[in-house]
């Protein structure tokens, strides 16, 4: 609606309509909080159920296959996401059970049917369930007057039974014990070390038919490729090197080399290039600097980089050189004579030497400020080369040389009082 202007007009609220509007606000707002909340709720229903039903199929499936007890601490911890909210598939249960050849009756295969072998979305945290799952399975109820210790250390077992990888110094630095102690506890505990040893066995075959399936689908990687696409971090080279060892698994491309192979072969570059600084046998290697050095430090290479002896350029063998190899590059010329490509370029400059081997006259234009340019020109007159205290330019017509200078050595005013004023002194060195 318009004014008698043309303009939008303003429509001022009543009281009565400001306060209908803000009560129905109100209510909207109320129904979407109401609303969020139960979807809330749902989801931590939901999740209950499928926590509750995945500690039931658990249950039952251990009534029916006792060896698949450690395989289920894999299957949780197998679900590589980093903030703990596992999707737990039924279908990798089914594949264990397959490795092992054994029929699965009963409740299970039900539930694997009727969830269309699938668990939904667990919200738990990771530790609770591996606990949850040991405290079913090998927990003891503890009398009553169990001592303080006597329930700490039910604590660790547990904690061991749940994470039977870790090492002793791991599980020893979690509870701020002695390594000495968790060896001691866990000899004395049959069943304990009995488990963790199956589990060990158990991840180098899960890890061995893992490797084989990837190197089916991916016949041409090499190695290392198979190494970190498979292992990533859970397991060392060494350790991965030793199950294809035990279970006979060949990859078409060549095979690393061991660490006694690779020591001696650093060797060997190292007293082929005794000058060699750590940097630069890194890039050699194509590792870093201090893997290099860690590298040498830990197997005990004989090294010792002996200082470069300082080499001295003769102005006559240079130019005499580079009359006769007026193709070669400066890199090249560099290389012939021993020295970095920045000593020869400076040396050449300096003596006025250029690659074809001709020798150049200078001439020097003088600011009042005290400042100087170098323009140097070649023998047969057409080539120059300006020189600030800025560094070198390139090749350029007489007048471009004066120019560049004028504006790269000197600011804004001096280039004014020396250029307009025509303040300019040249000296030439013919």
């Amino acid at each position: 609606m318009l004014d008698f202007y043309g303009m939008p007009k303003i429509i001022r609220e009543t009281p009565e309509q400001q306060a209908e509007r803000e009560e129905q606000e109100a209510l909207a707002e109320i129904q979407r909080v109401e609303e969020k909340r139960k979807q809330k709720n749902q989801k931590i229903e939901k999740a209950d159920k499928d926590y509750g039903y995945l500690l039931e199929a658990i249950s039952t499936t251990m009534s029916i296959v006792p060896e698949l007890r450690y395989l289920f601490y894999q299957l949780v911890r197998r679900q590589r996401v980093e903030d703990f909210n596992h999707t737990v598939s039924l279908y990798y249960i089914l594949l264990l059970v397959r490795l092992f050849e054994k029929e699965i009756q009963g409740d299970f295969k039900y539930l694997a049917e009727s969830e269309r072998s699938e668990v939904s979305v667990i919200k738990y945290d990771l530790k609770k369930i591996q606990v949850e799952i040991a405290r079913f399975l090998y927990a003891a109820e503890l009398p009553s007057d169990a001592s303080k210790e006597e329930k700490q250390w039910e604590c660790i077992k547990i904690f061991m039974f749940a994470n039977p990888g870790f090492s002793h110094a791991k599980i020893a630095k979690h509870y701020k014990l002695k390594e000495e102690q968790i060896a001691t506890f866990i000899a004395n505990n049959k069943a304990l070390a009995d488990y963790r040893d199956k589990y060990r066995i158990f991840e180098m075959d899960i890890m061995a038919i893992t490797i084989q399936e990837y190197i089916v689908h991916h016949p041409e990687e090499a190695l290392s490729a198979v190494y970190k696409a498979v292992c990533g971090k859970n397991m060392s080279m060494d350790q991965f090197l030793y199950v294809l060892k035990t279970y006979h698994i060949t990859i078409s491309n060549p095979e690393p080399e061991t660490r006694k192979e690779l020591a001696s072969r650093v060797q060997r570059l190292i007293d082929e290039n005794p000058t060699m600084a750590p940097s630069k046998l890194a890039k050699e290697l194509g590792w870093t600097r201090s893997q290099v050095e860690h590298f040498i430090k830990k197997n005990h290479l004989r090294y010792k980089a002996k200082r470069r002896k300082k080499t001295y350029l003769d102005f006559n063998q240079v130019k005499e050189y580079a009359t006769q190899h007026p193709e070669s590059t400066y890199t090249e010329l560099a290389k012939n004579f021993g020295v970095s490509t920045n000593s020869i370029v400076h040396f050449m400059y300096k003596y006025g030497i250029m690659k074809g081997g001709s020798i150049v006259s200078k001439a020097v234009a003088k600011h009042p400020s005290g400042r100087a340019i170098v323009v140097q020109k070649d023998v047969s007159g057409e080539a120059y080369t300006y020189e600030t205290i800025y560094g070198t330019g390139k090749e350029t017509t007489l007048q471009k040389a004066k120019d560049a200078a004028r504006l790269t050595s000197f600011t804004e005013a001096e280039r004014q009082q020396g250029i307009d004023k025509g303040s300019w002194k040249w000296r030439n060195f013919d």
